[in-house]
Order: C-alpha cells, then structure tokens, then sequence
C-alpha cells in the first residue's frame, strides 16, 4: 500500500465522499435513498413504516437516530456487513464521480477515522477492524478488475 487515507463525514474532498454521511443519490432495492446511512440504516428494519421514516429522513445523522429504535431483521449481526456492501455497491456504481474519487486512491489504505467505532472504523488507538475502509478497498478492486477485463 502505498499511502494511509483517513476518511470520515469531516473528512476534506475529496475523501468525504467515502463517509456514508456524504449525500449522494441512488437506487437501492427499487428505492430512492440520499446517503448510503440512510439505506443501510432503512434496511435493518422489519417494518416497512420504519423503513421509509429512515429513508426520508431529513440528515444522514437523523437516519441513524430513528434506526436505535426499530425492530431489527432477523439475523441481523450476520447480515450487516453483507448489506453495507450492497449499499456501497449502489453508491459508487450509481455514481460516476464517486467511482473515480475510489479508483484514484490506487492501492492505499483506506481507513474509517473513527475512534468511537471498533467495528466499521479504526477504534480508539487504531485497533478497530476498519469494516468500512476494507469493503471500499474490495470495491475498488472489483471496479479494477472491471475496467482491466472489458
């Protein structure tokens, strides 16, 4: 790897663009969502009112707030990471721009600057498992390969 790139919501462009705070429009599930947190947070709910009261939040931070609340899908910590992906996969295919921001990272390494976070982001002392950084680095291999095989 060839640099570290810290990104988080305060993050200056272009590296914002990784947060899932960033508004951006896309598609996912046949449904309109304005930041990848507004649909990850809309798909861990069982029920549809839920759902659309995240995905019409009015902030990112709102969506995740209403989200503390619901009633979970089944199965949901096994699940989590595999929908983050689908998310992601949305954002930067729906989105040129954002798809070549990713790609001109190259080969750094992409870390969730987020100390309160041990899971999606580094953690206190960067010992968090950086969930979020690690699936934006496999998608922007698979774009890689994409563009290296047409």
């Amino acid at each position: 790897m060839s640099q570290r790139i810290l990104f988080n919501s305060r993050s200056e462009a272009p590296f914002n663009k990784f947060s899932n705070f960033y508004h951006c429009n896309f598609i996912y599930k046949g449904l309109a969502y304005r930041s990848s947190e507004h649909a990850y947070q809309a798909a861990k709910c069982i029920l549809t009112s839920e759902s659309a009261a995240i995905r019409n939040a009015g902030s990112p931070l709102e969506a995740k707030r209403i989200s503390r609340s619901v009633k979970l899908v089944a199965d949901w910590d096994n699940i989590k990471v595999n929908v983050m992906k689908e998310v992601l996969g949305c954002k930067f295919i729906q989105n040129e721009e954002l798809r070549k921001t990713l790609l001109n990272t190259k080969d750094s390494l992409l870390v969730h600057e987020a100390p309160w976070d041990n899971f999606w982001g580094n953690g206190k002392n960067d010992n968090g498992k950086n969930i979020l950084g690690l699936l934006l680095m496999d998608l922007r291999n698979f774009f890689e390969t994409e563009v290296t095989h047409r």
